[in-house]
């Protein structure tokens, strides 16, 4: 409604910029017209008449020039003037994403850092669990910064933040965390992540209380299990979680058909 306003608003301006010009032109082509006509004598005779029309056409014309000229000096300056600042308002825009995406990556390098150094060698406890929260709080704040960009990093913050939020396992944030896994999920299968994929099927096993969806999650689980590109860590990631699957839903064979 407010868009189609200021359209409407933006129209009529246009309208009324042109009648403005355009009464401007007529004014100017009376009056030239008038001052030459002054200039001869009273009565004038049908003869005269085209040296008249010539006269106030230069007339015309000279104050037209003038006219134009004032108004393409006072153009420029405002077109210079809107140029400057477009350039400055996208130059401000690029500086904030750049310095949101710098204190971002930061966050998240920080996250991770304290983050491995506060898991356990199993992958599923906390060695410190202090640190761990303080980790969870880097990753929080990084996908915060990130979100939206699109960028690699955004998708990394985003599954540590999931990872130790599954190992610190506090379900507080139990339909935050859910909504932030079936995001994740669309970016792995979009980027072909299995590693995404693993914190997925992770979080889903543990904050999920729609069965169907934890079957779900398992199949993806037991698809990515065979994936070879999975280094030493992710595979036993990998096995964890489906053997976690397994006591679920004991008996399931576990092929894309089921």
């Amino acid at each position: 409604m407010v868009k189609n306003w200021d359209e409407t608003l933006r129209r009529i301006r246009r309208v009324l910029n042109t009648l403005l010009v355009f009464g401007i032109l007529v004014f100017i082509s009376i009056a030239s017209f008038r001052l030459v006509a002054g200039s001869f004598t009273l009565g004038l005779q049908p003869r005269e008449l085209p040296a008249i029309l010539f006269g106030s056409g230069q007339v015309s014309l000279f104050v037209i020039t003038i006219f134009i000229g004032i108004l393409t000096i006072f153009g420029f300056q405002y077109f210079e003037r809107k140029v400057r600042e477009v350039v400055q308002s996208v130059t401000t825009k690029r500086l904030e994403n750049l310095e949101k995406e710098a204190r971002g990556r930061s966050f998240a390098i920080q996250g991770y850092i304290i983050g491995e150094n506060s898991v356990a060698e199993d992958l599923r406890t906390a060695k410190d669990e202090g640190r761990l929260r303080e980790a969870l709080l880097y990753c929080d704040q990084a996908y915060k910064f990130l979100k939206g960009t699109g960028l690699a990093v955004e998708f990394l913050a985003l599954n540590n933040y999931l990872y130790y939020s599954c190992i610190l396992g506090e379900k507080s944030r139990r339909g935050y965390l859910l909504e932030c896994a079936r995001l994740m999920r669309t970016a792995a299968e979009e980027h072909d992540s299995p590693n995404l994929l693993l914190t997925y099927g992770r979080t889903m096993l543990k904050f999920s209380l729609d069965p169907e969806e934890i079957r779900e999650a398992c199949q993806t689980v037991h698809d990515v299990k065979s994936d070879p590109r999975l280094n030493d860590k992710q595979k036993r990631e990998a096995s964890y979680l489906a053997s976690q699957c397994d006591e679920r839903f004991p008996g399931c064979s576990w092929n894309p058909e089921n």
